[in-house]
Order: C-alpha cells, then sequence, then structure tokens
C-alpha cells in the first residue's frame, strides 16, 4: 500500500494506491492551506480504505515542479512519514502525474500527452509523455508562443491541465489536437507511477531528496514586514 501526497498545486490531495489502483482519496482545494490540511487528508483517505499506518509499504510525494511552498510541505511531510515508518520514499513528476489522469483518454484517442501547469504570464511547465507514460520529452519552463507551437509534433496530441485555457488562442484546436481544460494534478494520478516505481525500487534518497522547482525560486518580503 502506497501513501501519495501531491501538493504542487492550490489543490491538495492525498490517495492510498495498491497496484496501481487507487484505494482512497481525497483532495481539497484551499490557497496556502497544505500545512494545514494534508495531515487531516492522510488521516480521512487511511480511515475511509480501513488501513493502518504500520500498512504503509512507501510513500510517494510531488517531486516539482510547482508552487514552492505546496512542494516544500508535501516533501516535508512524506520525509517524516517515510523516516518514522522506515519505509521508502517515492518522488513523482507532478507533470507525469497530471499526464497519468489523460492516459485511458489519450490511449483510445491514439494520441501523445502533453500536460500544461501554469507558471505564471503565457509561461508554462510542460513535457511529453506517451499513453504509457513514458516521457518522450523533459520536463521543462516554456514560454507558450508561435515558435512553442511550430515546434510541436505533428501527431495527435491531448493537452491537458490548468496551463491549459491561456494557450487556446495559439493552439487553435485542429483536429489532432484535443485540450482538455482545467484539471490539476491530483495524488490519485499517482498511482500507476508510483506502484511502477515501488515494483522496480525506483526510491528516492531520503535525506537528500530535493523537489524540482524548474523556475529559479522568488521570495518576497511580506507587505507587513516592508
Amino acid at each position: 500500500m502506497i501513501l501519495c501526497l501531491e501538493t504542487a498545486t492550490p489543490l491538495c490531495s492525498a490517495a492510498l494506491v495498491q497496484d496501481g489502483k487507487v484505494q482512497a482519496s481525497a483532495e481539497v482545494f484551499v490557497p496556502q492551506a497544505h500545512a494545514r490540511l494534508l495531515t487531516t487528508l492522510v488521516q480521512q483517505v487511511l480511515a475511509n480504505a480501513e488501513v493502518s499506518v504500520e500498512q504503509l509499504q512507501a510513500v510517494a510525494c510531488a517531486a516539482g515542479p510547482g508552487s514552492y511552498t505546496g512542494l516544500r510541505i508535501g516533501a516535508s511531510t512524506a520525509k517524516g512519514i517515510a523516516q518514522a515508518l522506515d519505509i521508502p520514499l517515492i518522488a513523482i513528476s507532478t507533470l507525469e502525474a497530471l499526464a497519468a489522469q489523460a492516459a485511458t483518454l489519450a490511449a483510445a484517442l491514439g494520441a501523445r500527452i502533453i500536460p500544461l501547469m501554469d507558471a505564471g504570464r503565457m509561461e508554462v511547465y510542460t513535457a511529453l509523455y506517451d499513453p504509457e507514460l513514458n516521457c518522450l520529452k523533459a520536463p521543462a519552463a516554456e514560454i507558450v508562443d508561435d515558435n512553442w507551437i511550430a515546434a510541436l509534433p505533428g501527431y495527435p496530441l491531448l493537452f491537458i491541465g490548468d496551463g491549459a485555457p491561456k494557450c487556446h488562442h495559439v493552439l487553435h484546436q485542429p483536429p489532432q489536437r484535443i485540450v482538455w481544460d482545467g484539471p490539476a494534478a491530483l495524488a490519485a494520478g499517482m498511482a500507476v507511477p508510483a506502484s511502477r516505481a515501488f515494483s522496480r525500487q525506483q526510491f528516492a534518497d531520503l535525506h537528500g531528496f530535493e523537489p524540482a522547482y524548474l523556475k529559479p525560486v522568488r521570495l518576497t518580503t511580506p507587505r507587513k514586514l516592508v
């Protein structure tokens, strides 16, 4: 049984997965409240699945990209649980978890998946996956403009994520391009990637793991301190 935590976006979620299938999941959309709500979600999914913490075999967390604060909260929580229970830590790309949510549809359409996470202005975090979740283009921060559009592969593409809506005016949605607006990465989306990593013993270093932010972290001073 793997506990999955997804905290890279304002949507905070937790899930219990086993053999690639979701046993229980819970999510809540309360921006800037991950630190307060994440442990509650963990308790909720454990109770819903009637699973004790002692039955957990691994814990998976978002490896980025995404919110600096959210990723740090998810990583520190996952590390704490893994260390306390002496179980392995699994790090899953937020983009892979997002692509996994579209894998069944992409397979039916014969399309590859381009997850798009909003990174501000006309910039997105993105990558390219096939329906089996093989990464065909590594995650990166990209500016969505005519040059980016011109460089897209010519085969059918399925765009998914909260970065997709702002790309409508440049994607033009020809028949070989389908845009699935809005979904954020969910812990339930880690089911297949986390189970695969567990079976292959692809574990993150418990002490050395750091999320991949893909963009420089911007630290600002709260207004009340200025």
